[in-house]
């Protein structure tokens, strides 16, 4: 049997790539469920990649050759951690298809950092794709939203692509000598790490203890829509290249979407839908440009 074939490994591999982007699809509907029970967003980030973190740190190896790597792993993470807050405060704002379109600008903010980090060159797809999504945060927004925000509520819409972004040219560029369980545990890890000063600089400790009704919410959260997902995708995606993980995994926004209208009632309209395909065309580009082809793990 070809391994292009349905049932082959590359037909597996694709159906396993669809199921994780599913499943990290459902991400905003647990994340603002748990916004209903008063949880706050530094808290629920928390929740996000605690579970993760505690499972992969068997993982880690703390050899020297490793150090290196793990430390800007940590780094990375801590960025994601804090941008992830940003982007639960955001669906308090904003519809969740709209708040997954600006999640999925990530692609520009690569590309800058790529360009200052490790002297990326970049080419004609990945810049093109660059523009793509920023036009599509545009559309999404909407020029009249985007006046009515204050540079605080701009920087908070920007806090996760940033991070994305950033966390992408690491994963790219120095985290090779790490496996990918590794990489998801000390991603998860430096996520943890990063956002929990914040929770405990604004909260009291027992913040952390969640409420009887939060519990079955941050499984979802933790391991439906993080653990189980990424660690699928980790190992699917490598198995059937950038280009197909990209082309599969783009499902994910159209899931957002879907979630959105048939949990909170959430019918998108004409830009939504535009801005959406400039995300997905973007995706496929990024994952046929020399840009780092890789999303973040656990993102």
């Amino acid at each position: 049997m070809s391994d292009d074939q349905p049932y082959g490994p590359q037909g597996i591999g694709i159906l396993l790539v669809l199921i994780a982007a599913i499943g990290c699809g459902a991400t905003p509907v647990f994340t603002k469920w748990l916004i209903a029970t008063g949880a706050p967003f530094e808290v629920i980030s928390f929740y996000r990649f605690v579970i993760t973190a505690a499972l992969m740190l068997p993982f880690l190896s703390l050899k020297p050759e490793t150090f290196s790597a793990i430390a800007m792993a940590l780094l990375a993470g801590a960025a994601m951690g804090l941008g992830w807050t940003g982007y639960a405060m955001l669906l308090t704002k904003t519809t969740i298809v709209t708040a997954g379109i600006v999640y999925f600008a990530y692609p520009f903010f690569t590309l800058i950092f790529a360009l200052i980090m490790i002297g990326w060159t970049p080419s004609v797809r990945g810049s093109m794709a660059a523009l793509l999504v920023i036009g599509a945060v545009i559309v999404a927004l909407q020029p009249v939203f985007l006046i009515t925000l204050s540079w605080q509520s701009t920087l908070v819409a920007l806090a996760a692509p940033l991070s994305f972004g950033f966390a992408a040219v690491v994963t790219a560029g120095w985290l090779q000598s790490l496996n990918p369980l590794q990489r998801l545990g000390s991603v998860t890890l430096g996520a943890c790490i990063g956002v929990l000063p914040l929770v405990l600089l604004r909260h009291p400790p027992e913040i952390l203890i969640p409420a009887g009704d939060q519990i079955a919410l941050i499984i979802g959260l933790g391991a439906g829509a993080a653990l189980i997902p990424s660690f699928i995708y980790v190992v699917a995606a490598p198995r059937i290249g950038a280009l197909k993980a990209a082309i599969a995994g783009s499902i994910e926004l159209p899931t957002m979407a879907f979630f959105g209208w048939w949990v909170f009632q959430e019918t998108p309209i004409d830009h939504e839908y535009a801005a959406g395909a400039l995300v997905i065309v973007a995706i496929i580009l990024v994952a046929m440009s020399r840009l780092p082809k890789g999303r973040p793990p656990a993102a």
